[in-house]
């Protein structure tokens, strides 16, 4: 199903390309990563590299199946601008779990992210999942009004401890396809 997930999604982001990140090719992410400094400040007290990303892709809730959790960078011609994580039929077979989106900070406020929520809505929509979720930084505000712009509702709020010792208070966002 993950292949196809991208494939479909891939076909669905006309601008732009997208390949799954693994451990042997994620360095070509870092820049997305080391552009968003303040967003790690924000939300683990440290700043990003590889170990940021290395965490990402080792992070997976423990009922979930490893195969599950996909992360794929956005890439336009040979530069890396954004990286999209995401959980599918979490935490229901109807579900997908939005995780991160991070667009290079040169890439923002240039419709990129809009973009890749687009094509990752559509294709959640054509297999079969029609409840997006996703957890956003209490003090993330710009990251609060995208996601509303996206058509995400809050509907609840809560802690999540992001590394030990160090936790942080989010609002919980969905979005329900029709």
């Amino acid at each position: 199903m993950v292949n196809e997930f991208v494939d479909y999604m891939d076909e669905q982001l006309l601008n732009y390309q997208i390949k799954i990140v693994t451990k042997e090719n994620c360095a070509e992410a870092l820049a997305v990563y080391t552009s968003n400094q303040a967003y790690f400040h924000l939300c683990s007290g440290r700043k990003a590299g590889l170990e940021s990303i290395y965490e990402n892709l080792d992070t997976i809730p423990p009922d979930l199946e490893p195969e599950k959790k996909v992360t794929i960078g956005i890439w336009d011609g040979e530069v890396c601008i954004g990286n999209l994580d995401f959980l599918l039929t979490y935490p229901n077979p109807d579900c997908l779990y939005v995780g991160l989106l991070l667009i290079h900070q040169n890439y923002q406020g240039k419709q990129v992210g809009q973009q890749v929520f687009e094509a990752l809505r559509n294709t959640a929509r054509q297999f079969g999942l029609y409840t997006l979720l996703l957890a956003v930084v209490e003090e993330n505000i710009g990251a609060l009004k995208f996601w509303e712009k996206m058509g995400f509702v809050p509907v609840g709020t809560g802690e999540v401890e992001i590394r030990e010792g160090w936790r942080v208070k989010v609002v919980k966002m969905e979005n329900r396809l029709t």
